[in-house]
């Protein structure tokens, strides 16, 4: 009997140690495949600045924008996504568009208000780029969770460039984001967009 429940132990004691050999850390490093980069694409103008001036003037160090990364993954996989890994991955993968890696980037520039008889706004029009993938956390240990399925996750994040001739907080390449002036209402009481045409300009967002 002694003999039997000796050889029991060993036997689960082996299962223990096979099980916990994939991730003895239980550490949530994600592992990632079939990584696909789409084309730049602009985002929908918003405003700029809280602020109007009447045309001709100029809006200065008040004009800023902060465009973050939006993640969407198909189920909950019990990590969160690493920015740095995945454009790692897609270096080596020859993905020709760098993006910010950070949760939030935030530029900021000033802008020039020419002509006259309107109230003048700034806005802005965020350009961001798509990558597509999939994760999973690897199955893992006794009391570790892990998945043996890969979930598709989507990532939306601001585009870069060396020369986007911005002041981007920390940020060694800026993100490219296109101020410019708009037209919140004309003085004389037209609609703005009367004001707009004149001006060769677009009305601010609502």
């Amino acid at each position: 009997m002694h003999a039997l429940t000796s050889f029991i132990s060993a036997v689960l004691a082996g299962q223990v140690t096979a099980m916990i050999f994939p991730r003895q850390d239980c550490g949530d490093v994600l592992e990632y495949q079939n990584l696909v980069q789409g084309a730049p694409f602009d985002q929908p103008p918003v405003n700029a600045v809280a602020s109007t001036c009447s045309a001709p003037c100029s809006h200065t160090n008040e004009v800023s924008h902060t465009e973050g990364v939006e993640t969407s993954i198909s189920v909950s996989i019990g990590a969160e996504l690493n920015f740095e890994d995945i454009f790692s991955l897609g270096v080596e993968a020859g993905f020709t568009e760098a993006w910010s890696t950070s949760d939030t980037t935030t530029c900021g520039t000033s802008v020039d208000c020419e002509g006259t008889g309107y109230k003048c706004g700034a806005m802005v029009t965020a350009t961001v780029v798509k990558i597509n993938g999939q994760a999973r956390l690897p199955p893992g240990g006794l009391g570790c969770p892990g998945d043996n399925d890969f979930h598709d996750f989507e990532i939306v994040a601001p585009l870069q460039a060396n020369n986007a001739g911005l002041d981007c907080a920390g940020d060694k390449a800026a993100a490219v984001m296109n101020f410019e002036a708009c037209v919140k209402s004309c003085n004389n009481g037209d609609a703005p967009e009367v004001c707009a045409v004149a001006n060769n300009l677009r009305v601010c967002p609502a």
